[in-house]
């Protein structure tokens, strides 16, 4: 309720009425009245009440006037709203569904995870054959890099609208990857012994044909040497290079006695994740010495009659490595 104004009949100044009090005083003369509900007084009271109750009501319908276009502006814009939230419902209510209420799914049911490369420089290599959504996953592989057989890496899933991962993450452990030979220490006497049995067989198998001629009387075959190489280029793989040399004494048909020296040549030696050497082998080394040592060209053999002179041509040959043993 508003407060109501009377003149003071003292000074004639006006005084602010509350209604809930039973007398006022004149701000300016100190002049008490007693505030009469009844007769005359009573009557003004109640009139200048009325008034203010009605100039009270008139300005509440006015806010409420000045509030109803904006309110009528907000229903608009909310109705449009609400519009095209149903029309993306209608379009694409699946994947509104799916972010609130996204499918379970195992991303590795589907991956293989490969390893490559050598053992201490190895790589993982994912391969993703799920269908549909999940055919877009991306992997990653923590740590993906200078990797040895044992040890574990993390393969992580990556996200996709719709879905949610069980497991997100998984362990592997390493494996299968090749442990190139940087030396002859690495592989074990009995495949070592293998390599000289198939290199005296090419050796025996060349001399035979020739004993057959009957240029020669006899030969024997004894080890000699093997020189090892290893490639230098730090940014390829080690490619190895083996030549197993041997000592051959020849006694010809004239009585004439003569040694040479034979090699075979081995590369590309591997030992894989089950311990299984590999290894690339070639024909025997060397030369033709048949044309200049009294043989002909279908019973002759490859070689060099110096040792040093094999080891010379085989450091030459192998520049770009670096002779281990």
């Amino acid at each position: 309720m508003k407060m109501i104004s009377l003149t003071c009949e003292s000074c004639g100044g006006t005084m602010e009425v509350d209604p809930a009090k039973e007398s006022i005083v004149c701000p300016y003369c100190g002049n008490k009245v007693l505030i009469q509900k009844t007769d005359y007084a009573r009557m003004e009271y109640e009139r200048l009440s009325a008034r203010a109750r009605v100039e009270e009501e008139a300005e509440k319908r006015k806010r409420r006037a000045q509030r109803q276009p904006k309110l009528i502006l907000l229903g608009i814009l909310l109705i449009f709203a609400l519009i095209g939230v149903g029309s993306a419902v209608i379009q694409s209510g699946d994947e509104l569904r799916s972010v609130f209420h996204p499918v379970e799914a195992d991303p590795f049911e589907n991956v293989t995870v490969r390893f490559l490369g050598d053992n201490g420089d190895g790589r993982a290599e994912v391969e993703n054959r799920n269908q549909g959504d999940l055919r877009s996953i991306s992997f990653t592989v923590s740590p993906d890099r200078k990797l040895y057989n044992g040890d574990s890496v993390t393969v992580k899933a990556g996200s996709v609208s719709g879905y949610r991962f069980v497991p997100e993450k998984k362990t592997f452990t390493v494996s299968g990857l090749i442990e190139r030979v940087r030396s002859l220490s690495a592989v074990n006497d009995t495949d070592l012994e293998k390599i000289h049995d198939n290199t005296q067989r090419l050796i025996r198998e060349e001399w035979d044909e020739i004993l057959a001629t009957g240029r020669v009387v006899s030969y024997t075959v004894e080890p000699y040497r093997t020189y090892f190489f290893v490639e230098n280029d730090p940014d390829n793989y080690p490619w190895n290079h083996l030549y197993d040399a041997y000592e051959v004494t020849v006694q010809k048909t004239s009585g004439e006695e003569m040694t040479v020296y034979e090699a075979c040549k081995y590369s590309e030696m591997q030992i894989g994740a089950d311990g299984t050497l590999t290894v690339q082998y070639g024909d025997l080394q060397g030369y033709n010495m048949g044309y200049f040592y009294g043989f002909t060209p279908t019973s002759s053999f490859s070689g060099w009659l110096d040792a040093a002179e094999m080891e010379a041509d085989l450091r030459s040959v192998r520049s770009d490595c670096t002779l281990v043993e």
